[in-house]
């Protein structure tokens, strides 16, 4: 035998890699069938959509099936080889036994850097484009779900119907789904349920929204009627003949969850949280909470000035000017013996003075069409209003109001903005029950951000856990296979197979350890699994290098 070992190193990184595919192939597949298992349980995909889903399976299903088929093939080849006394004419010849394994690190050193680019590059949006087989039918995905007494979760709200059909849809509407029995569940800032509908039936439009680079938006619009609305937050309760709550979004293609991510995408969302789409939704209603406590600061000084606020509503056109003595507590107070005054005037034309003896400032919902990044809504309530010299009543309530002012630039940074948060959700003397608002909000999007970034990092360290795992275990499997030789490769595997499930189990519980928060004992659970392989192929290394 020629002392070059380029023969050997090629010969048994053929006969390894042969094994390998082989295994691979089988692998995959089964662990791709065994993946559609629960949406099928959940009649969440057709015969077309099981098709699809199990092709773009296979991919991510790799990450699984490499390390696993890379030990099993070292394994079966180099228990061959040994069994076949080539070891031993090798060694007799003068190969060293780092030569003799030269071929395994280098095939190991391989399947690194494939693993490496798969979990960080490739899979990604193979996940993405799965997530996006099943939600391609959400009506089905709608239906089902209330079929199965299940309530639909879509974004900022819950449904729940005791019957669920599916309709024709118009021209421009995806899909359309009619329901009975209706009970639907409106969330705000940091999941606190708000709106309670209780509808005698609604119907359901999908719509998809074309955005950036293909990527799609699914919308979805509730028209109920004859329905029940009860405010959680205050206990009012009102009977209406229909309601047509804003528009949620039910699933965004664009969402940049860290499984989806790619590596640059991650090292982003570490340095930048607020690239997570929901991290980003909750920035914009805290600049919103906070440019809205700015306006009832600058509104509360002009008016201890005598100064009257002005107040504008953009869907109808009219101006409003508050009078009082100041802001308190979130209400617009007049002076001792004094009242609050609202005009209501159109081009310079007055229609109506409301008298009170407060008026109450809440925040108000955003409009669909507006920035929620810099967009000021107020509702303004007039307490006990009295109308003077006009014959029209006073409308109570302002509803999706903003004061026609200047305001103080929003902070840009997101620590600037959560100091100025927090500062606002201090300040009930001003702000009453809006500085709770702003704190309830603040808080939950500071968490947010953390877990962004916990996240994130979670599964940066997980994918290079598992890359390095690769060849750890068909370095292993080889290794074993020379120490017991005088065994059968699938009792060697077999015991192989125990470390490095293990090991496989190890990452994953350091990687949930991570997301929650325990950076450190994550980290040390999540490779304590490869230094534990490691040290079996160190043992077992040095058991062949002695005899």
């Amino acid at each position: 035998m020629r002392t070059d070992s380029s023969i050997l190193v090629r010969h048994v990184i053929a006969e390894i890699a042969k094994v390998l595919v082989l295994t691979t192939t089988v692998m995959v597949i089964v662990v791709a069938f065994g993946a559609v298992i629960r949406p099928l349980a959940q009649n969440l995909l057709g015969p077309l959509g099981v098709a699809k889903y199990v092709a773009l399976a296979t991919v991510p299903m790799l990450q699984f099936a490499l390390p696993f088929a890379g030990g099993f093939a070292a394994t079966l080849v180099t228990h061959r080889m040994v069994s076949d006394n080539e070891f031993l004419a090798m060694s007799v010849s003068g190969l060293s036994y780092r030569s003799i394994f030269r071929p395994h690190v280098v095939l190991g050193v391989a399947l690194a850097i494939i693993m490496a680019i798969l979990v960080n590059a490739v899979i990604p949006p193979f996940w993405a484009a799965m997530k996006s087989v099943i939600t391609q039918d959400a009506a089905a995905v709608f239906v089902a779900t209330v079929r199965d007494g299940k309530a639909f979760n879509a974004g900022r709200m819950m449904v729940y119907a005791d019957q669920a059909e599916l309709l024709d849809a118009p021209v421009g509407v995806a899909d359309r789904i009619g329901m009975r029995g209706v009970v639907a569940v409106e969330f705000g800032a940091g999941g606190v349920p708000e709106t309670e509908f209780v509808a005698e039936s609604a119907v359901v439009d999908l719509y998809r929204v074309e955005g950036r680079a293909g990527q799609s938006r699914l919308l979805m619009k509730a028209s109920m009627r004859q329905v029940n609305v009860v405010r959680l937050l205050d206990g009012t309760v009102a009977f209406v003949p229909e309601a047509n709550p804003d528009a949620v979004e039910v699933q965004s293609a664009s969402e940049r969850s860290p499984n989806m991510a790619n590596l640059i995408d991650l090292v982003s969302m570490m340095r930048n949280p607020d690239v997570s789409g929901d991290s980003a939704q909750r920035r914009a209603e805290i600049a919103r909470m906070v440019r809205s406590a700015r306006a009832l600061a600058l509104a509360d000084a002009q008016l201890r000035r005598g100064i009257a606020v002005p107040f504008v509503d953009d869907r109808s056109g009219r101006r409003y000017e508050l009078r009082a003595a100041g802001i308190q507590a979130g209400q617009a107070v007049g002076a001792p013996g004094g009242s609050v005054i609202i005009e209501e005037s159109q081009d310079g034309r007055l229609l109506r003075r409301g008298r009170g003896a407060s008026a109450r400032f809440e925040l108000a919902p955003l409009e669909r069409g507006d920035d929620a990044s810099t967009a000021v809504r107020l509702t303004v309530t007039l307490i006990k209003p009295t109308v003077e010299g006009l014959s029209a009543s006073w409308p109570e309530t302002l509803d999706g109001v903003r004061p026609d002012m200047t305001l103080p630039a929003a902070a840009m940074t997101a620590d600037a903005l959560e100091d100025e948060a927090m500062a606002a959700s201090q300040n009930t003397a001003l702000l009453g029950p809006i500085a709770k608002a702003i704190g309830s909000t603040a808080g939950s999007w500071a968490k947010l951000r953390r877990e962004v970034v916990w996240e994130a990092t979670a599964h940066a360290w997980m994918r290079l856990a598992q890359a390095v795992c690769a060849p750890l275990l068909l370095l292993m499997g080889a290794v074993l296979a020379v120490q017991m030789r005088r065994s059968s490769p699938l009792l060697v595997y077999a015991i192989a197979f125990v470390p490095a499930i293990i090991d496989i189990l190890l990452i994953n519980s350091g990687q949930h350890s991570m997301r929650d928060g325990e950076l450190v004992w994550g980290f040390l659970v999540m490779w304590s699994g490869n230094a534990a392989v490691a040290g079996i192929v160190w043992w077992a290394w040095r058991k062949v290098a002695v005899h």
